[in-house]
């Protein structure tokens, strides 16, 4: 007779939990059983792990116990042990996205935005994110960057697990830290990488890396210095006219 339906969830590799369920019977004797989902059991006996087999139905992944909450910890203490793993990399990375949106023809050293009167088209260049007719998007460019802690979980399977985990960032600046290290993570930290392409590249943390990344992030500042208080119609006749270099023009 069934007695209740149990689901199962254990840390898995690869971002995946794994997650199964399981039915519960007694039986006359007053004992508790079950035979597992066999492609649940399958992995187990792939790693030699013993497993015993109901007599009833020749299938692998039986159990059973006196009580029910016997048997479910028999079950858990199986999957936690199989599923058990260790640290086998704990670092600091930055995470990193950079998209360009634009299209152009470079000819000659010049640059023919669309490049719509050019009749040679060879020289055909595009941005990361590909602009075409139905997708008309402005010009321009995004940037990500983040620093994560990385951690590389290595299971009893042959798996492995990445994480990546936020940091905390106190002032680096002050007081006596034995991470300081990672003083740029004030600079670089918490950006959201909301509507970019899924891309995402990284490198190994370090404060050169990290100040490459900020200065990036500081050029695209110094443009908004030059043109944020010009955009205004009249500012922008105005540099026309006066032949004022806008952006490096």
């Amino acid at each position: 007779m069934k007695f209740k339906t149990v689901k199962a969830s254990f840390d898995g590799a690869k971002h995946r939990e794994l997650q199964f369920s399981y039915d519960v019977h007694t039986g006359t004797s007053g004992m508790f059983y079950t035979t597992l989902p066999e492609d649940i059991v399958q992995p187990l006996i792939d790693h030699d792990i013993k497993i015993r087999y109901n007599e009833r139905t020749k299938k692998p992944g039986y159990f059973a116990n006196e009580t029910f909450s016997g048997l479910v910890k028999d079950i858990d203490s199986l999957f936690e042990d199989f599923m058990s793993k260790e640290v086998s990399e704990d670092k600091i990375v930055i995470r990193y996205n950079i998209d360009t949106k634009c299209v152009y023809i470079k000819e000659k050293g010049e640059i023919f935005p669309s490049g719509v009167y050019v009749k040679d088209h060879s020289g055909f260049c595009r941005g990361t994110v590909d602009l075409h007719a139905t997708n008309r998007s402005p010009y321009g460019v995004d940037i990500y960057v983040d620093v994560k802690r990385k951690i590389t979980y290595s299971f009893k399977t042959g798996t492995e697990k990445i994480v990546y985990e936020r940091i905390d960032v106190p002032n680096f600046y002050t007081g006596d830290n034995n991470d300081f290290y990672l003083a740029w993570l004030d600079n670089i930290i918490g950006m959201s990488d909301n509507g970019m392409s899924d891309d995402f590249k990284e490198i190994d943390y370090n404060e050169q890396r990290a100040k490459f990344f900020v200065d990036l992030i500081k050029s695209i500042c110094l443009i908004n210095e030059k043109i944020i208080n010009s955009l205004d119609p009249d500012s922008i006749i105005k540099i026309i006219e006066t032949k004022q270099k806008f952006i490096g023009g």
